[in-house]
């Protein structure tokens, strides 16, 4: 599985995200995704910077070539309804089974606000779906649930991380849990549950930093890969590419 986040896209190339041509660094981006072709790719938030249709027309243009099945979620970026139209359904994550893997896709973004919340709804579904099952599982949404040490984007994490974190460790069920939202990676642990951010494609953010007026682009961008075994245990790796 290659999973991506924060692309950024915009409704015309000529239109930067902070001096970045973000359809350009995709397009890097998924050249190297596409030396290892993986079975599925996974965007993990904020794929549109202006939640234009024209956007998400550039971003499944993009991805064609690839010719790989590919599942999205929102971030606090995107335009939902816009995400539903263009795409329908079938390219929202939600659940995706793959022998005894499980992939859940929870949203994360609440329209008009920059920090994450599960609804209320979401959160009882996942606990009686881990409840009932004996699969391994990996949860995917967009805010980040453990703090970064930078303030300016800590403000906008999810509400309520703690307990999300302690019902999907209580479960014994679910291995991982994938999120963007920070451009940068980071690999935690949780007792068994990993916890893996993806970098963006477009533009990394170190932290911990001061804020976003410290940030010089170019900047190295990048994907993350993660291999699923039949006997439940994961490996995953970042690949990261230099500036441009």
């Amino acid at each position: 599985m290659a999973v991506l986040s924060d692309l950024h896209l915009t409704a015309r190339p000529a239109v930067r995200f902070r001096g970045v041509d973000t359809h350009t660094s995709l397009e890097r981006v998924l050249e190297a995704v596409a030396a290892v072709p993986p079975d599925v790719v996974l965007l993990t938030g904020d794929l549109s910077h202006d939640g234009s249709e024209q956007s998400y027309r550039a971003l499944a243009s993009l991805l064609a070539p690839l010719g790989r099945p590919w599942y999205a979620l929102a971030g606090n970026h995107d335009e939902p309804a816009e995400l539903m139209r263009i795409f329908g359904p079938e390219r929202l994550l939600d659940d995706l089974v793959a022998g005894r893997w499980r992939l859940r896709g929870l949203t994360s973004a609440v329209p008009g606000r920059l920090e994450g919340r599960l609804g209320t709804r979401d959160r009882q579904r996942l606990l009686e779906d881990l409840t009932h099952s004996d699969q391994d599982w990996i949860v995917a949404l967009h805010h980040h649930p453990v703090a970064t040490g930078s303030g300016w984007i800590d403000g906008s994490m999810l509400e309520g991380a703690e307990g999300f974190l302690e019902l999907c460790a209580a479960s014994g069920r679910v291995r991982a849990v994938l999120y963007g939202h920070i451009h940068d990676a980071r690999d935690v642990r949780r007792g068994p549950l990993a916890l893996y951010a993806t970098p963006s494609t477009c533009l990394a953010f170190p932290h911990p930093s001061p804020g976003l007026d410290d940030l010089h682009p170019p900047t190295p961008v990048g994907w993350r890969r993660i291999l699923l075994h039949p006997d439940g245990h994961h490996e995953t790796e970042v690949h990261w590419l230099p500036p441009a």
